[in-house]
């Protein structure tokens, strides 16, 4: 479960719109957490900042 929060956070950082939003305001963190149900307790996983580097294949250059 853990792997899949992760990768869906990186999934996310290769949309356009969040690199767009990166590049216009530095924002938003992007974030993965889990929910133990032993504990009840969120459990950090990821966290990516807006100046996170991403793989050339999935980089938007906007032109403005």
């Amino acid at each position: 479960c853990e792997l899949h929060a992760i990768r869906q956070v990186h999934n996310l950082a290769k949309t356009a719109i969040i690199q767009r939003a990166w590049q216009e305001r530095k924002g938003p963190f992007l974030h993965a957490w889990v929910y133990d149900l032993r504990d009840g307790i969120l459990q950090p996983q990821i966290t990516i900042a807006p100046d996170h580097k991403v793989q050339a294949p999935f980089r938007f250059d906007f032109e403005d």
